[in-house]
């Protein structure tokens, strides 16, 4: 599976865990130990009131095996932005860094 296409299907599930509508452990095989107690943490401190969606991604690859995501978010109403890097291993893409602006 590509970067882009990797990244766009964890993302939109991170903000599908962010919503409610899935339970964090969903993200386990996605996201390293660090990022997934940051967006547990994002998770918890927010009350959904209408469903996040992802706006435009920004993919770089700046070696092989990372790829840094910058995204615009819709979040109850608000832009804001996510910037996250993932890196492959055995063969899989995993978030290895999350931030929600």
């Amino acid at each position: 599976m590509d970067a882009h296409h990797a990244a766009t299907r964890i993302l939109r599930l991170a903000l599908e865990v962010l919503d409610g509508r899935r339970p964090p452990t969903q993200l386990r095989t996605h996201f390293a130990a660090a990022p997934l107690r940051y967006w547990r943490a994002t998770t918890g401190q927010r009350t959904a009131r209408t469903r996040a969606r992802c706006g435009r991604l920004r993919l770089c690859l700046p070696c092989s095996g990372v790829a840094e995501v910058a995204v615009t978010c819709l979040i109850d109403g608000r832009h804001r932005a996510l910037a996250a890097r993932f890196e492959r291993h055995d063969g899989r893409w995993c978030c290895t860094a999350v931030r929600l602006g």
